[in-house]
């Protein structure tokens, strides 16, 4: 079976901004959720760009999750109505309904939605199902100094591509950081043997030492989990993607679940094992946990005198480093559009407006949406101002930091990410909750993931 080949790279800050190319990609989660005819939601519409308004009158639909940048969007629609004459209507859903609605609209070619999410690595799957319309022609038609594709920080621009072919244009970047208590934590452990002797040291004293995702889920324990896999020197395949046989049996591998489960069960925060990044958050700003491993866009939460009651006592920085080195998370959310839109022209014009600079900026400087997806963004002095979390724009250049070490294989880029993410994560509450040993767990998530892998037609035999 063919499959696109990605190329790992790191890139400097200034590649980072301006021009270097890292792969990055993963996948939604699907599930049952009836498709529906037609969307209701809060009726509005957005901004910029056209001189001319040939599709005034439309109204496109749009399917978002209750993430930053919808809010950032929303909040400026009526720009788009006076720029285009065209109407977006926003259906909004938690972030895993979205999901699964999304899915399944798109399995079923639904021509209820005219944009839709791609988020959380969600190209690959899409994609290579034939649910994504090709972006190519439409910004073949564009000026290129007006649509600034160069602009976009270039791993999230890649994470669009699937096959050669651009499926979606980049909103939001996630990664993770490591935040700590200043009044608690005297010095933030940087790597994992610190990690583990700080949550001896501050474990009921008297917070509980560490907040993590431990819940099921691609996007709960699977999200922070391969700091720790890839960081022990473990990997996804034998050599990918040319030999894509899964090594979750390594012995790399089995120390990451076995640190895993030895961190969060002795040191961890209540029920752990149960934990979404609702539960950490709400364990930072309530004060109840020393140290933390949680998303870099939430950031915004954790530092709002309004939202937590240690604003003022946090401290940030990147994620611990293993014998193997430093993997921060990386994880691209898109705007794309179904093949089955009914709208295409009109959802071209939406994602264009809702991804320029102008809109991102005001969006980021009204709103909490820090994750832009834009170079000119980052850099912008009013963005950096209001984001200085830390004092001297400490948590900018962490979040660049972050991102310009990310592993383009942080979670591999491929169709099968959705099974693939909740099934290891299944085995890890399996041992976390007691039900295995970490090491059994792992051995039988290799027999599993390997089945899936062939049955999925990766292997000749």
């Amino acid at each position: 079976m063919n499959r696109t080949k990605a190329q790992a790279t790191m890139v400097s800050r200034r590649q980072f901004l301006h021009g270097a190319a890292a792969i990055a990609g993963t996948a939604l989660v699907a599930a049952c959720v009836p498709p529906t005819a037609a969307p209701s939601g809060a009726p509005q519409s957005s901004a910029p760009v056209i001189s001319d308004k040939p599709l005034a009158g439309t109204t496109i639909n749009v399917l978002a999750p209750r993430i930053t940048f919808t809010d950032a969007t929303q909040s400026q629609l009526a720009k788009l109505e006076e720029a285009t004459g065209i109407t977006a209507k926003f259906d909004v859903f938690a972030e895993k309904e979205a999901q699964q609605k999304i899915a399944v609209e798109l399995a079923a070619g639904s021509n209820a939605y005219d944009v839709v999410w791609t988020g959380g690595n969600g190209v690959p799957q899409k994609a290579s199902a034939g649910w994504l319309e090709p972006l190519d022609p439409f910004v073949e038609r564009e000026d290129p100094d007006v649509l600034r594709l160069d602009d976009f920080l270039p791993p999230l621009l890649n994470s669009g591509r699937w096959d050669g072919k651009l499926y979606a244009l980049p909103v939001f970047l996630g990664t993770q950081l490591f935040y700590y208590r200043k009044d608690i934590v005297d010095t933030p452990p940087d790597d994992f043997d610190s990690l583990m002797a700080a949550a001896q040291e501050y474990h009921n004293n008297p917070l509980a030492a560490f907040a993590i995702r431990g819940a099921r889920g691609a996007d709960s324990a699977l999200w922070p989990f391969p700091i720790f896999m890839l960081g022990f020197g473990g990997s996804w395949f034998k050599d990918y993607p040319a030999d894509m046989h899964p090594t979750y049996d390594s012995p790399e591998a089995i120390r990451a679940a076995e640190y895993w489960v030895e961190l969060l069960s002795n040191y961890g925060m209540p029920n752990v094992a149960s934990a979404h990044f609702d539960e950490v958050l709400i364990a930072v700003s309530e004060g109840q946990a020393a140290m933390a491993i949680e998303g870099a866009p939430l950031a915004a939460r954790l530092f709002d005198p309004e939202q937590s009651k240690v604003h003022d006592k946090l401290g940030m920085t990147l994620v611990p480093s293993g014998p193997a080195g430093r993997f921060p998370p990386f994880s691209p959310h898109h705007w794309g559009m179904p093949a089955s839109a009914p709208n295409k022209d009109a959802a071209w014009e939406f994602i264009k407006w809702a991804l320029s600079e102008e809109t991102q900026l005001q969006g980021a400087l009204s709103t909490n949406h820090i994750a832009v997806s834009r170079a000119s963004v980052w850099e912008n002095p009013e963005f950096r101002q209001k984001y200085n979390y830390g004092g001297g724009e400490t948590f900018v250049e962490l979040f660049f930091q972050s991102a310009m070490q990310a592993s383009e294989l942080y979670r591999p880029p491929i169709p099968e990410w959705p099974q693939l993410g909740d099934r290891l994560s299944v085995a890890l509450n399996e041992a976390l909750t007691g039900q295995k040993s970490a090491e059994q767990a792992m051995l039988d998530a290799q027999e599993d993931l390997y089945q899936l892998f062939k049955d999925a037609g990766y292997y000749d035999s």
